[in-house]
Formats: structure tokens, C-alpha cells, sequence
């Protein structure tokens, strides 16, 4: 469903449905570091990203990268869905502060 309003551009109803996903998968905490706490507390990163809460969406993301997970810089600097968070200074240093990390 989230997905659906993040195409809708219904910005409310995507940040509302990915809260209760991570609320109901992984219990509301994206540090608990399950891996399908990952995948939604990823989403809702995206969901941020995609309606401008910029720092919200790199909040996540500092939580999600150190972890083992598919999430790498690589994917963070190639992937359009990050493409809103390129020109922010703390997305850059986030990608710079992981550039040397072997499984990031």
C-alpha cells in the first residue's frame, strides 16, 4: 500500500502506512536491527526521501547502513530513488563516512 500512495504522490496516507509497517514488523524501532525491520524502516527512508523530509530520511539511513543488510553507498549514490538526498551535506557525509567500509 505504501508503495501504491508513494505513486499517488499522497504524501500522508505513504508516511502513515510505512509507520505501521515498521511499527508491525519490526516493532516501531528500525535500531532492532531484524532484517525485515530493515526492508521497512528502508521503505519508509525512501518514503521521506521521495516527499522532501530529507533529514528524517538520512536519520534512518545512518540508523540502517552500519548494519549488514543490502543497503551500500554504492546503492545510495546510483539508485534514483535516493536521487532528492544528493545535494544534502549530510547525506554526503553519511556516503563519505561508509565510502571505506568494506560491506558498504
Amino acid at each position: 500500500m505504501t508503495l501504491a500512495h508513494l505513486g499517488l504522490d499522497e504524501k500522508d496516507e505513504a508516511i502513515k502506512t510505512a509507520l505501521q509497517l515498521v511499527e508491525e514488523v519490526g516493532g516501531g524501532d528500525c535500531r532492532r536491527g531484524f532484517r525485515t525491520s530493515q526492508r521497512t524502516c528502508t521503505l519508509l527512508a525512501r518514503v521521506y526521501a521521495h516527499f522532501g523530509e530529507h533529514d528524517a530520511a538520512i536519520d534512518l539511513l545512518d540508523v540502517l547502513l552500519p548494519a549488514p543488510s543490502w543497503l551500500t553507498v554504492h546503492l545510495l549514490e546510483i539508485d534514483p530513488i535516493w536521487a532528492p538526498l544528493h545535494g544534502h551535506p549530510r547525506f554526503q557525509k553519511l556516503l563519505e563516512k561508509y565510502a571505506n567500509d568494506v560491506e558498504h
